[in-house]
């Protein structure tokens, strides 16, 4: 999931379009949701953070 981290220096707005697949391969009907957890965004020049750190919850509803 982790893959090296490399620092570049970005003016405007960044899209990145880094895909990730996780395979789940227990019982369907006990995943009740998934957490996204983005690391905070960091001003290395004026030495502080601009964003905190975001969770996004994906909760799941069963469909009959």
């Amino acid at each position: 999931m982790r893959k090296s981290y490399v620092y570049n220096q970005y003016d405007g707005v960044v899209i990145d379009n880094t895909n990730y697949g996780l395979v789940y391969t227990d019982d369907p009907d006990k995943l009740e949701s998934i957490e996204l957890v983005f690391n905070k965004v960091y001003d290395y020049d004026a030495g502080k953070t601009i964003v905190e750190p975001t969770l996004l919850k994906i909760p799941f509803a069963v469909q009959e």
